[in-house]
């Protein structure tokens, strides 16, 4: 058992996690919490649970609300919608390495292909492309949300995204890792911020609420971003 400074500097390590309420208990650790409402557990991804007893009057206020007995609850960011969930599901059909793409119920479609040397005819971008793609976008989306939050104006966006991805498990079918290796967003933004760390706050705050790079950076890639901030032009 950890001793309550080990267990303390361990939940501060992890601010992020609870700042964003994304810790999540499993359904063992929830049958205790009801049998045991002193104890409670804070499970993390690759870890071991830690066990807080009587941590009711020192955990801090912000901790204490990401611990709570429901199974797999998830939560995305620190919006208004904060105890929801947004449902995503998408179909597929094809053949050899094309797809066509919907989502039910939405009237659009999209394809996929891949590279002549994965077997594709390059028809259309490749998972990979739509996966850069999915980053880059997500950023955007996410920003919009941050700023509305803030009071923030936004202009034009121009994002670029750069991955390198290793072949050797995906072509050659050697052992090992088949992630990316690493990963580069450039965005230029258009805003009415004039003040540089008003500018660094929407930036973390993008970056901390994006599920897209959360996804790539908890997955160990190299990740690696430059925002830059220009101003909304007058309107003439």
């Amino acid at each position: 058992m950890l001793t309550w400074n080990q267990q303390n500097n361990y939940v501060k390590s992890h601010n992020k996690c609870y700042n964003t309420g994304s810790l999540r208990l499993s359904s063992r650790t929830a049958s205790i919490a009801k049998t045991q409402p002193r104890t409670e557990i804070l499970s993390l991804a690759k870890t071991p649970q830690l066990s807080l007893k009587m941590i009711g009057t020192r955990l801090a206020p912000a901790a204490r609300r990401c611990i709570t007995a429901t199974a797999a609850q998830r939560t995305f960011s620190t919006s208004r919608r904060l105890l929801k969930a947004l449902p995503v599901q998408v179909t597929a059909t094809g053949r050899g390495t094309q797809q066509t793409i919907s989502c039910p119920g939405k009237p659009y479609s999209f394809q996929t292909d891949t590279y002549p040397v994965l077997g594709g005819k390059d028809s259309a971008p490749s998972p990979v492309a739509y996966c850069m793609a999915s980053l880059g976008s997500c950023n955007q989306v996410t920003g919009a949300v941050v700023a509305r939050d803030h009071g923030i104006k936004l202009g034009e966006w121009k994002v670029d995204v750069t991955g390198m991805l290793p072949t050797d498990v995906l072509v050659a079918g050697k052992q090992g890792n088949p992630n990316w290796e690493s990963v580069e967003v450039k965005v230029r933004v258009q805003t009415d911020v004039t003040e540089k760390d008003k500018f660094d706050f929407f930036v973390s705050e993008v970056e901390r609420r994006c599920p897209i790079t959360a996804l790539f950076k908890l997955s160990g890639v190299g990740y690696k971003s430059e925002w830059v901030n220009e101003p909304i032009p007058e309107e003439s």
